[in-house]
């Protein structure tokens, strides 16, 4: 399965508040996590990072 992935990118002026500035670098799985704008005249965004093969674990009963 791909799985694309996101980075949050912090805009960083002296009105960032704290919760954007700590999420500033964290990757999500695109649809999961935080969106922005967090709060009024939030500048923050979400921007591709890479996608991955990600294998998928059937459990025991669906391989038989």
């Amino acid at each position: 399965m791909l799985v694309t992935y996101e980075i949050w990118v912090t805009n960083f002026t002296e009105f960032t508040c704290a919760r954007c500035a700590g999420l500033n670098g964290v990757i999500f799985r695109k649809g999961q996590g935080p969106h922005p704008p967090l709060h009024p005249h939030c500048r923050c965004e979400r921007k591709f990072h890479h996608q991955a093969w990600v294998p998928i674990v059937l459990d025991s009963e669906e391989e038989e």
